[in-house]
């Protein structure tokens, strides 16, 4: 097939883009004019732009037979609020206006749990109503993007939209994901702390369930239709007590309030944006983890094909991936 692809230099999407260079695709990739990319093989053509460049779009999605719109600013926070409307929500207003421009048989773009809102007290799912308001810029900017999606499926684009929970794996991106250092810190420190009480409830999922997910879409995903690809439910204190008995040296976990954590991240966050970097964690990462963030992946399972590999597994592939990084940069 020949594919458009954006998010090539991301977490997901850079895995993703190895997965349709081994199946034999034909992958165009949309590449900020700036922004690194290191992959070199003869069926990937880079264009260089971003996502208000309708004209390089058109060009890189003609002809083609499928689009992965995975393309978003991930951040805790940005100096300018602003760059989250205009990377996520019109970012992928103008991507389905040159799908549609294109006539493209297929796009599939990548959302996130975090649009739909916290579980509190229960299970969520594609058609679970956000009951709260909106915890951070991306979580608000994402579930914009997705009302730009439906809007340009009820105009004839034919669209279907994932939206993966907590992601986590190795990878040469293993830093693009929050969730993916904080269970890095875990498998190879001596010590962790965890947030709170630890029992609110997660969903992570392994990142080839995440990718497989996507190329099920592409080929099973019904035109509308919302698929959530997550893996377990797990508590806090679970996931951690699974990483320590995988760990051969034990190590220690601390529960740190949260009002604690939260006095902490204010000063965090002010050190960062003196230094000119994101912090490692913010007042919203700090409200974020008063929450439970449980989902349904059934409809994935029932009309996709999904299926994740269990919880410690990924655990296990990921500690494996870091004890062999480990020994490869001493």
């Amino acid at each position: 097939m020949t594919i458009f692809l954006t998010g090539g230099s991301g977490f997901i999407g850079g895995v993703l883009l190895q997965r349709l260079i081994q199946r034999g695709d034909d992958i165009r990739v949309l590449i900020r004019p700036h922004t690194r990319f290191t992959v070199d093989h003869p069926r990937v053509h880079v264009l260089r732009g971003d996502l208000n460049d309708v004209a390089v779009m058109r060009k890189g999605m003609h002809g083609c037979d499928l689009v992965f719109h995975l393309a978003a600013l991930v951040r805790l926070q940005a100096r300018n609020r602003a760059s989250f409307d205009q990377s996520n929500v019109e970012g992928t207003r103008h991507l389905m206006e040159a799908a549609a421009a294109e006539k493209v048989a297929k796009v599939i773009y990548t959302s996130s749990v975090l649009a739909i809102g916290p579980s509190d007290g229960g299970i969520a799912g594609e058609k679970t109503a956000r009951s709260g308001p909106y915890l951070t810029d991306y979580e608000r900017t994402k579930a914009l993007a997705e009302v730009e999606v439906m809007r340009a499926i009820s105009e004839g684009v034919p669209a279907v939209i994932v939206a993966p929970s907590l992601v986590f794996g190795p990878g040469p991106s293993i830093k693009l994901s929050s969730f993916n250092r904080f269970l890095s810190e875990f498998l190879t420190r001596r010590w962790g702390i965890i947030p709170g009480h630890g029992d609110q409830i997660i969903n992570p999922v392994y990142i080839d369930d995440v990718v497989d997910g996507h190329l099920l879409a592409a080929e099973h995903g019904k035109i509308g239709e919302k698929y959530i690809l997550g893996g377990e439910n797990v508590t806090v204190n679970d996931l951690t007590q699974k990483i320590k008995n995988l760990r051969e040296g034990k190590p220690k976990l601390f529960h740190l309030p949260l009002s604690v954590m939260w006095g902490f991240s204010w000063i965090e966050y002010a050190w960062a944006a003196v230094q000119g970097r994101d912090p490692l964690f913010s007042p919203d990462t700090i409200e974020i983890c008063r929450h439970d963030w449980g989902y349904s992946s059934g409809k994935a399972f029932r009309e996709l094909g999904y299926r994740p590999i269990p919880l410690i597994e990924g655990l296990e592939k990921m500690r494996t991936w870091l004890t062999k990084e480990r020994k490869r940069r001493s």
